[in-house]
């Protein structure tokens, strides 16, 4: 170091120190300082107070490759700075001097690889003992990489900002694509995605500058270039910095450069270990490619792609729910126009209901009337065969008019609409055993289980429901015993089953599957029209019950109603209904 800059240091080293140390140990000092600027990474330097260097350290010599003794009293511009950075510094040297003050600022710079950077520093002055500027200290810091990360932050947060309301996919393309290709300078920003199968690829709407034409479409995947090149981009994130040099596209350079590609970079997206699209500039130039803009182009993949995909999801969604509406409608309209047809046979059925019930009804009336009058009062007239003939046909009659009557009972209930509510099945069985005639003490005994709870039910339909299955349990008794027939009930989660154990002769297992089902008989030579169980299983399923039975032939039946519970009331204990 030469004398001028040593003693200066030593000068101001001293008025730091004060005199509390000796000459040797600020000679200590000064080494000491030098060591630590000498391996720093800042440029740290000296100048006097017209601005010539009067110190530099190591790191700074080494990048204008020069000594200290070289650049000792020379100003910027003898040092070769560019005139207008020369003239800058002055202009601050000369107002620290005059103002006292600190200067902070920031210059910018291109470097030998055409690769922009920037210097942050800061010019102190030192003052002597009169007060008066003495030297000016400057420290200089490359903050090219922390400037390119928070540009590299913000453009990111900037483009999720612009995507966050975005969901179509088109508008994604274009927003991302454009904000990439301008922040990076590129010429052209596209998205590839691998179509399924991967023998082909796909090119979306591409942002590009100029006149250039699109490449937009689909094409084979071999277009791509060689396999090597096809394997990089589908697994890592390429950076061609001239495609004339690098070997895995000097082959292809040819076709690359008429179309604009002298450079490009990309970023793949994978799921599940698959190679999906890929997201990436072209630039018409040679430029390299730094490592915080190949992490870039990753981020960009990993927040736009993800988008596409959900934007597309959306659109077949909303795809399929248009055709689900219209389809809706189309369903609709249809069952609105059966839905007036089957009105119509409704009101059809009706009038055909009410016609049998009396235009066919009234002739078995006569029919059956006018043979009971010829039996009443000209039996004496008949002999044995003919009194027999009107018996028949009076029999018949009665069991037409029965099966008619059935009949429409059956078909009403097909059609009626029905009201639920806590229905007392005692008290409704009393009535139903007092209203009939076949069910009274002198013909059948008839025991109630005390205290049966009531269900959540029609009264007129179960009415017909236990009014049939009592008929029935009496009718096929045989006639060598009397009927007996034991009700009671079973509640269990809500649920109430009625039961109903007779004495009859039984019902084939054949027969179990098919007797709730209309006209089905127990025998040809019992009395019944096969309607009255079928009115009990479509009654019971209205009130959103269940209706079931077991049987053997000879030791009776046990025919059973579950139907839900309802709050039970109170009811007088019964034992017998005789």
């Amino acid at each position: 170091m030469s004398t001028v800059p040593r003693q200066n240091l030593t000068q101001a080293l001293i008025r730091e120190a004060g005199s509390k140390l000796d000459r040797d140990d600020l000679q200590r000092l000064v080494r000491l300082y030098e060591t630590i600027l000498a391996n720093t990474d800042d440029f740290v330097y000296i100048f006097d107070p017209q601005g010539r260097f009067i110190y530099a350290n190591a790191r700074l010599l080494k990048v204008w490759a020069k000594s200290l003794d070289q650049i000792v009293g020379k100003t910027c511009y003898e040092l070769g700075y560019p005139e207008w950075h020369a003239d800058m510094h002055m202009r601050e040297i000369l107002q620290i001097v005059r103002d006292k003050t600190p200067i902070r600022n920031e210059v910018f710079y291109t470097g030998d690889s055409g690769i922009s950077g920037q210097y942050d520093y800061i010019f102190k002055p030192v003052l002597n003992t009169a007060g008066e500027v003495e030297m000016v200290v400057g420290t200089t810091r490359d903050v090219t990489a922390a400037a390119r990360a928070h540009a590299h932050t913000t453009f990111l947060a900037h483009l999720s900002q612009l995507l966050s309301v975005v969901s179509d996919e088109a508008e994604i393309n274009r927003i991302a694509l454009g904000e990439l290709g301008r922040f990076l300078g590129a010429q052209r920003a596209l998205c590839l995605q691998v179509l399924p199968g991967g023998q082909q690829f796909r090119v979306l709407p591409d942002w590009r500058t100029g006149d250039q034409r699109p490449f937009a479409g689909d094409y084979p995947i071999s277009y791509l270039g060689s396999s090597a090149l096809i394997t990089a981009l589908g697994s890592e994130t390429l950076a061609i910095a001239d495609v004339r040099a690098d070997p895995r596209t000097a082959p292809a350079a040819h076709t690359y450069l008429p179309l604009g590609i002298a450079s490009f970079a990309f970023a793949p997206f994978t799921h599940e270990g698959r190679w999906v699209a890929s997201i990436g500039v072209i630039c018409d130039q040679p430029r390299p490619w730094l490592d915080d803009q190949k992490i870039l182009l990753e981020n960009v993949a990993a927040r736009v792609w993800p988008l596409v995909e959900r934007a597309r999801v959306e659109t077949a969604l909303q795809s399929a729910n248009a055709q689900l509406a219209d389809r809706a409608t189309h369903l609709e309209a249809i069952v609105q126009q059966r839905t007036h047809k089957l009105s119509d046979i409704i009101a059809e059925l009706e009038a055909f209901s009410y016609s049998i019930s009396h235009d066919l009804r009234a002739p078995l009336r006569s029919m059956i009337g006018f043979s009971d009058i010829l039996l009443e009062e000209y039996a004496p007239r008949l002999d044995t065969e003919a009194a027999d003939f009107l018996k028949r046909i009076g029999r018949a009659g009665r069991r037409m008019d029965r099966l008619i009557q059935d009949v429409l009972n059956f078909s009403r209930l097909s059609s009626s609409e029905i009201v639920l509510s806590p229905v007392p099945t005692d008290a409704l069985l009393r009535d139903v055993i007092r209203s009939y005639p076949n069910l009274q003490a002198n013909r059948v005994a008839i025991t109630l289980q005390p205290g049966l709870p009531s269900v959540l039910a029609n009264e007129g339909l179960l009415t017909q429901c236990i009014a049939n299955l009592l008929e029935n349990a009496v009718k096929f008794v045989p006639a060598d015993r009397p009927a007996q027939i034991h009700v009671w009930a079973q509640s269990e989660n809500g649920r109430t089953k009625l039961c109903f154990q007779d004495n009859g002769i039984g019902i084939p297992e054949h027969s179990l599957g098919r007797i709730f089902d209309i006209f089905q008989r127990v025998g040809r030579d019992t009395e019944g029209t096969g309607i009255g169980l079928a009115i009990v299983r479509r009654a019971t399923e209205k009130m959103g019950g269940t209706v079931g039975v077991q049987s053997q032939p000879g030791h009776g039946s046990l025919f059973w109603l579950d139907l839900e519970s309802a709050p039970q009331t109170e009811r007088p204990a019964l034992t017998s209904a005789a």
